[in-house]
């Protein structure tokens, strides 16, 4: 979260954190995820990155996403069913 808030300091047009979970999973504290919200981080929770587009200069102008979507939870391997 702090990179993210970092980046908006430092001038960046968009911050935006990709997260391939949704918001409920995310590790982060909660007070961390509304703090960063207020500064105008944006966030794209189900999302997984696939590819990085890379300019000329070699800097990321793109990343090509995947939208996902929750699923049952997967039984544990020797757990009771």
């Amino acid at each position: 979260m702090e990179c993210a808030r970092t980046a908006l300091r430092l001038g960046v047009e968009k911050s935006i954190v990709v997260y391939r979970r949704s918001e409920k999973e995310m590790p982060a504290r909660r007070e961390e995820v509304e703090r960063a919200r207020e500064k105008g981080v944006e966030f794209l929770f189900l999302t997984n990155p696939k590819r990085l587009i890379v300019g000329e200069k070699g800097w990321v102008k793109k990343v090509e996403c995947l939208r996902m979507e929750l699923g049952s939870p997967m039984p544990q391997e020797g757990a009771d069913q």
